[in-house]
C-alpha cells in the first residue's frame, strides 16, 4: 500500500504529465516550432522550457504564458489552467476513510482548512483573471537587422534598422505567415515586419 507521500507525489506527477500534454498540442497546432525558436521568441532558456513540455515539473506561471502566447493560446484560459494545476497538487491526498483514527474534531478542522484553501484558490484566479481584463499585453521586441514595414495590402509603408523596438499585440498570422503586425516605436509605424528579424525582449502591459 502506498504512503501518503507516494500518493501526493504520483498526483503531482499526473496534473504535470497533463498540463505539459496540453502544452505540447497547442504547441502542435502552431506548427511544431522547435525549442530553439521557442527559446528565441520567449526569453525563455531551452532545458526550462523541454522540463515544462514534457511533464518533468510543473513549468512556471510566465513559462506557460510565453509559450501560450507565442502558440496562439488564449492568456486568461492558460492563466486559469496554471493557477487550477498548482491548486490541485498542493491539495491533500488523505482522506478520513484512510485515517480511522484520526478525531472527530480533527477531522472537521481538516474540512474546514480545506474549504479555506478552495476560497483562496477561488480569490487568486479571480485577481488574475481581474489583472488580465485590465491588461491589454503587448510583446517587445528587438530589430536586429533593417528591413521594410509593410500595410496589410502589402505596400512598403516604412522601414526599421537594427536596435528599434517592435510593440506587437498579437502574434496570430492573419496575412503574411512569417511576419508580426505591430508598431515601430521610433517612427510610430503600424505594419507587419519579418519575424526573422525579431528577437523577444520582454511582455508589458498598455
Amino acid at each position: 500500500m502506498k504512503s501518503t507521500d507516494d500518493k501526493q507525489a504520483d498526483g503531482a506527477d499526473a496534473i504535470c504529465a497533463q498540463l505539459a500534454a496540453d502544452l505540447r498540442e497547442l504547441r502542435r497546432a502552431a506548427g511544431s516550432p522547435s525549442y530553439v525558436e521557442l527559446a528565441r521568441k520567449t526569453g525563455v532558456p531551452r532545458s526550462t522550457l523541454h522540463d515544462g513540455l514534457t511533464g518533468r515539473r510543473l513549468p512556471s506561471l510566465e513559462t506557460t504564458l510565453a509559450v501560450a502566447a507565442v502558440c496562439g493560446g488564449d492568456s486568461v484560459e492558460w492563466k486559469r489552467r496554471w493557477v487550477a494545476a498548482r491548486a490541485s497538487m498542493e491539495e491533500p491526498t488523505r482522506t478520513p476513510a484512510e485515517e480511522p483514527n484520526v478525531p472527530h474534531r480533527r477531522r472537521w478542522a481538516l474540512v474546514i482548512a480545506g474549504i479555506l484553501v478552495l476560497v483562496a484558490v477561488g480569490v487568486t484566479a479571480a485577481v488574475f483573471v481581474r489583472s488580465s481584463a485590465a491588461c491589454s499585453p503587448v510583446r517587445e521586441y528587438r530589430i536586429d537587422a533593417a528591413g521594410a514595414v509593410l500595410s496589410g495590402t502589402g505596400a512598403t509603408i516604412g522601414a526599421v534598422v537594427a536596435g528599434d523596438t517592435f510593440d506587437v499585440t498579437s502574434l496570430a498570422h492573419d496575412r503574411y505567415p512569417h511576419r508580426y503586425l505591430g508598431t515601430v516605436r521610433r517612427t510610430r509605424v503600424h505594419g507587419y515586419v519579418d519575424e526573422a528579424k525579431l528577437t523577444f525582449v520582454r511582455e508589458t502591459c498598455s
